[in-house]
């Protein structure tokens, strides 16, 4: 099985300015929507360089009402969530968030409607020590504030990997691990998993899916000798259309992973190798190129 950690390069040190120490490394001010970023076009730009200053591990993902905005990092330890928001109309400076397992915290994703909060962490759920897998969990809006982690169903956490969740509007919950999997809640619980079928999951590693709010298509990751997106849309009948690379506006010969279209539909956002030392960092497009890849007889 084919781990993140091939994916990606661990680092010894991360220089994300995320020190919240006497004012010591603080970030400049950043004012609007998408922390104040000219938005790009229908060629990917990096997004806000200021601050992502070192390898980004996980998907970026910002609030339904686009105030917060989370995502994950690599350090000495394991993997960490940090968050911005606005307050007074200025973003604030990253921080962690108050969740955070001394046994790491990582891919960050939203219900829809905004009041949970998803991620993955090696924290066991049956008492505070390391598990030897993943787990998902969730925290819920408590008085404008996280409350305390909560774990999803023992039928998901029996996967030992979840590489980057995404929820439809209908509350369907998608993972990966090696394969790309389909939760449905049934009486607020997810206590039945499928795997989906071969129009989408392949003989490669497939990974880190981002599932449309009303599932009429999903971007994923597909591994074979580096990570390329794919997409696949949904058919009237409900099935899947076959998976096809985004192409070359979208994949490089590096490694393009962790789509994530915003809530307002309005911008694709990815992690894809980029500067020197080919570390991963955050892009975005247009998401118009999304209906541009859709195929003519489902315009």
């Amino acid at each position: 099985m084919i781990q993140k950690t091939i994916l990606i390069k661990f680092i010894i040190s991360f220089n994300l300015l995320i020190c919240n120490c006497a004012g010591q490394n603080e970030l400049p001010v950043f004012k609007g929507p998408y922390l104040g970023q000219t938005p790009p076009g229908k060629t990917p730009e990096l997004f806000a360089p200021e601050i992502f200053k070192g390898e980004v591990h996980g998907g970026l993902v910002f609030s339904p009402d686009g105030n917060e905005v989370y995502w994950d990092y690599m350090n000495k330890v394991g993997i960490n969530i940090v968050f911005m928001r606005i307050e007074n109309n200025i973003w604030t400076q990253p921080v962690e968030v108050p969740f955070q397992s001394k046994y790491g915290t990582g891919d960050p994703t939203f219900s829809p409607d905004g009041k949970k909060l998803f991620f993955t962490s090696r924290e066991s759920i049956d008492g505070g020590r390391k598990d030897d897998k993943e787990n998902i969990w969730y925290v819920e809006r408590q008085n404008g504030d996280w409350g305390k982690p909560k774990p999803l169903s023992p039928v998901v956490n029996s996967y030992p990997l979840h590489w980057q969740l995404s929820m439809a509007a209908n509350g369907n919950l998608y993972f990966a691990r090696d394969d790309i999997y389909l939760a449905r809640p049934e009486n607020g619980k997810y206590e039945n998993v499928e795997k989906l079928g071969p129009s989408i999951n392949s003989e490669h590693s497939d990974c880190t899916p981002f599932i449309a709010p009303d599932e009429s298509y999903l971007i994923f990751g597909r591994t074979r000798d580096r990570v390329d997106l794919f997409i696949s849309f949904k058919k009237e009948d409900g099935t899947w259309t076959k998976a096809k690379n985004m192409g070359p506006t979208i994949n490089t010969d590096l490694h393009e992973l962790c789509p994530n279209v915003t809530p307002d539909g309005k911008y694709l956002f990815f992690n894809r190798n980029h500067g020197e030392n080919d570390e991963l960092k955050v892009f975005w497009v247009d998401a118009e190129i999304i209906d541009e890849l859709k195929p003519e007889e489902l315009q």
